[in-house]
């Protein structure tokens, strides 16, 4: 985050916020069964971490 130069007092809410949303997207494919691989699951994540 430094890289980005993010408030010290933002990081925290930052970070839950991404995590908030990490952990939604594990409970949704836990939710379908985990229908789809791994992989691809993980390659969303990264796609909307990334930007």
């Amino acid at each position: 985050m430094d890289r980005f130069h993010i408030a010290e007092n933002e990081k925290p809410y930052i970070i839950h916020f991404y995590l908030g949303g990490l952990i939604a997207v594990v409970q949704e494919w836990i939710k379908r069964n985990c229908a789809d691989s791994v992989d691809d699951v993980v390659k969303t994540c990264m796609r909307y971490i990334r930007g």
